[in-house]
């Protein structure tokens, strides 16, 4: 620990033990209220949940499901179905809504106001082209245990993209970037071969990093780094859901700049590998763009920011667009998936 980490670390020891005491609260205990959240997409069938919102000071932790709401789906102002309970909260339905439609749905639970909320389908991202640039940024020689020595070479790898995206002319549209990764592994042990597949995540030679300037990643340096809600795909990244509008872009066509960074061995022979397990031979990358509303775009924002570890910080509400209650009902439509495979 260096001494200016060490005056920081006492400071705020000493700021917390002095600022520590019992105080009395004197506010309103609230009522719990419906809590709504559903995220729907063109033809996938709607499903939401439901539950009950919880004080702060109670001692549960737990938020209460409710599994005995009626929850009407409409379409177009016309009442389509009611959703079924499967459990702990989640209805379903069986109708997949069209791009065009109109959505709202109606919960009623017994005891408490009905609640609300309406939601219509962005436009399609389109994505025009990805192009790809591999470089090694370092290579070392792989040491295997005694007696073998050198048994093969240890590269970094960094990947860079670049995705076209065709934005629509006159309208504002928000968008969230999806990226997934498998890596198929190969295992030779005493003359034994197994081919497997494991999310990259699980590995920590795998990372994404994007510093496009859409994405916002300024890294606060009071708050801890953590990991994004998808794993270790995505560190340490203030915009953890990798959300952007086009306010930099609007009705242009703009170039998303990404990369991914890996760490990759290859063996000499197959000698080398027969007291080695999970070597990686090829990855193959999934990206998709997809085009969310807008208050799904003010839920991950706002969702994102109030659980930042800055504790400096003013407080942040999470945005809702439940009528007579809390939560969110949010759409999206997803561009084609591209399938990118690293040898």
């Amino acid at each position: 620990m260096n001494f200016k980490t060490y005056i920081s670390f006492l400071f705020f020891t000493v700021l917390f033990v002095s600022c520590e005491r019992d105080i009395e609260f004197k506010g309103e205990i609230t009522n719990p209220l419906v809590v709504v959240n559903s995220f729907i997409t063109p033809d996938s069938v709607v499903s939401a949940n439901i539950s009950l919102s919880r004080f702060f000071l109670k001692d549960s932790t737990e938020f209460r499901s409710v599994n005995n709401a009626e929850v009407s789906l409409w379409v177009n102002g016309l009442l389509k179905e009611k959703l079924a309970l499967s459990k702990n909260g989640n209805y379903k339905g069986s109708y997949k809504p069209l791009t065009t439609d109109q959505i709202k749905l109606t919960v009623d639970v017994p005891q408490m106001p009905q609640v609300s909320a309406t939601v219509l389908f962005p436009e399609k991202p389109l994505v025009l082209n990805i192009d790809t640039q591999r470089v090694v940024t370092k290579s070392q020689n792989h040491m295997g245990g005694y007696p073998y020595g050198i048994v093969g070479i240890r590269r970094n790898y960094t990947t860079n993209y670049k995705l076209l995206i065709n934005d629509k002319v006159n309208e504002q549209n928000y968008y969230r970037f999806i990226l997934d990764c498998v890596a198929y592994t190969g295992s030779w042990n005493y003359n034994t071969h197994k081919i497997d597949t494991v999310p990259c995540q699980t590995r920590f030679d795998f990372n994404v990093n994007f510093t496009d300037v859409v994405f916002g990643n300024i890294k606060d340096p009071l708050a801890d780094s953590g990991t994004s809600p998808v794993g270790s795909l995505l560190t340490n990244s203030i915009n953890v859901y990798n959300i952007f509008s086009d306010d930099i872009f609007n009705g242009k066509i703009y170039t998303l700049k990404f990369s991914t960074n890996e760490i990759i061995d290859q063996y000499f022979n197959i000698e080398s590998l027969k007291y080695h397990t999970e070597n990686i031979l090829s990855l193959r990358i999934y990206i998709s763009l997809q085009g969310i509303s807008k208050d799904y775009y003010l839920y991950l924002k706002t969702r994102a920011a109030s659980s930042a570890s800055n504790f400096f910080s003013e407080p942040v509400k999470v945005h809702s667009n439940i009528n007579g209650g809390i939560g969110i009902l949010g759409s999206y439509t997803s561009s084609n998936v591209v399938e990118l495979e690293i040898n």
